[in-house]
């Protein structure tokens, strides 16, 4: 939560002069803050329906979710294949860390009065007072977003919290704030088709795993996750893959939604071999290499690759070294 805390008490605090600055100022701020994508699939959204009335409010709103995102993938990549005792732990620490941070800015909103009013009523004038209005919002939204945050991760670990532990957004305004919650909640939750579970005939032995196992899974995990941001800026996988299903390829169990290369095709078997071959990082007991493969990649359409078509593709040129970098990340 470093970027809330310099908003809250360093250097991103916004009635700092320096951080007074001119729209034409904040535009490329903005534009080199690229927005942080979710590696599970979110339960709740913001949806804060107050006009972004200038950049600098913009580039704010940009580095909040940011952060916050970043904040949800670590606790959820950190706690992974954990213990039930590990999984207490980091949660017990991330409630608590933003209950903390949701006090702190709440006394700030009464102190220095940022009213939600100053901003949510339809007679609202952004041009007066504009650099408290700014702060208003800014403080408004990110209070918003840790209470989704709250919510989110509530919910994602809900096997591992007490049903009556569970709090709902009246709960956190009267429990956490202390003051019923306000007339305006931006926060809502998405709503997701029920679907009855499949009876399982057969169980699947571990020879007949469709995937492989990364020989460092228990000690050097987050080696899989440099690896999917190095495939990610590369274009090499579909932007929209979460890191939860990139990870399952190098899990050792069945893949349910198999990642999309979207790189040239002779990219895949090359770093596939660079894993197996020369890193030996790489296990996968019963099964054809390629079959493997086949089972836990497509291409950029979603169709399925052949064996034959993989095994027969030639050392890539152009894109050689990227993918050298790549699979070097997993040594």
């Amino acid at each position: 939560m470093e970027t809330i805390i310099s908003i809250l008490r360093f250097d991103l605090r916004p009635w700092l002069d320096k951080n007074n600055q001119q729209e034409d100022y904040y535009s490329p701020e903005l534009r080199l803050t690229p927005s942080i994508r979710e590696e599970f699939i979110p339960r709740f959204k913001t949806d804060f329906n107050i006009p972004a009335f200038s950049i600098k409010i913009k580039y704010y709103e940009r580095l909040i979710d940011n952060n916050i995102t970043d904040f949800i993938n670590n606790i959820i990549r950190e706690t992974e294949d954990e213990s039930d005792n590990l999984i207490a732990f980091k949660l017990k620490k991330a409630k608590g860390r933003i209950k903390s941070l949701m006090t702190e800015i709440n006394d700030l909103i009464l102190l220095k009065d940022y009213d939600l009013n100053l901003i949510a009523s339809k007679h609202s004038d952004f041009s007066a007072d504009r650099q408290h209005k700014e702060a208003t919002f800014i403080f408004q939204y990110m209070l918003t977003a840790l209470i989704k945050c709250y919510l989110e991760i509530q919910y994602h670990f809900s096997t591992h919290i007490h049903k009556d532990d569970n709090m709902s957004i009246a709960d956190i305004y009267s429990l956490i704030l202390n003051r019923p919650a306000p007339e305006y909640i931006f926060i809502h939750e998405v709503q997701t088709l029920s679907i009855a579970p499949v009876e399982i005939k057969k169980k699947i032995k571990n020879s007949e795993s469709l995937s492989f196992t990364y020989t460092k899974l228990k000690k050097e995990s987050s080696n899989i996750n440099d690896l999917f941001n190095s495939l990610k800026l590369n274009t090499s996988i579909a932007e929209e893959t979460i890191f939860s299903d990139f990870k399952h390829v190098f899990s050792g169990a069945p893949v349910s939604n198999p990642v999309k290369w979207c790189g040239a095709k002779g990219d895949l078997p090359y770093l596939i071999k660079l894993l197996n071959n020369e890193y030996k990082v790489l296990t996968f007991p019963g099964n054809s290499i390629w079959k493997i493969v086949c089972e836990c990649f497509v291409d950029k359409d979603g169709q399925r690759f052949t064996e034959q078509s993989l095994r027969d593709q030639k050392q890539p040129k152009i894109t050689k070294e990227n993918i050298i970098k790549a699979a070097k990340l997993m040594k």
